[in-house]
């Protein structure tokens, strides 16, 4: 049986995925953008910022990972 994960745990995986999943989707996007050689009619890249970002969070909040002091001491 898996060890319950507690709400500070699942509250910090969702910052840490929004943060991540943000920068991730910009720069996705960025690259998309000059792959292709289009702008899709945006001005910026918010868009992938916000999606990225929106998938990150849910992401964290489904699969948290339990930290203890002893993973950042090798």
């Amino acid at each position: 049986m898996k060890k319950p994960v507690s709400l500070l745990s699942r509250f910090l995986a969702a910052i840490i995925g929004l943060l991540c999943g943000g920068v991730l989707g910009m720069v996705g996007l960025y690259f998309l953008m000059l792959l292709v050689g289009s702008d899709f009619g945006l001005d910026n890249v918010r868009p992938g910022f916000i999606l990225g970002g929106a998938i990150g969070f849910l992401i964290g909040l489904r699969f948290p990972k339990q930290l203890t002091w002893l993973d950042f001491f090798p």
